[in-house]
């Protein structure tokens, strides 16, 4: 739903997870600070497990992507350029 690069995927059914698990760790975040609006998300390890169930290559590379984000640190910061 939309249009690239703002899209929005709604899935009826995930491979690799069941829902109601899934949606006992789910995430909300706020998403909006001034009107406190809130979206709820699929948790990082559910999205992994279900991207690795659909082994498509862009699926495989997401969880790569997934798991390199999770072990920088949350503060790491690019080096600046010497000029």
């Amino acid at each position: 739903m939309g249009v690239p690069p703002v899209m929005v995927d709604i899935l009826p059914e995930i491979s690799g997870v069941d829902f109601d698990a899934v949606w006992g760790r789910r995430v909300v975040a706020v998403i909006d600070a001034t009107t406190g609006l809130t979206a709820t998300f699929i948790s990082a390890d559910d999205l992994i497990v279900a991207k690795q169930a659909a082994g498509r290559p862009q699926d495989l590379a997401d969880v790569a992507a997934l798991h390199t984000a999770r072990i920088k640190p949350a503060t790491e910061t690019k080096p600046k350029r010497r000029r």
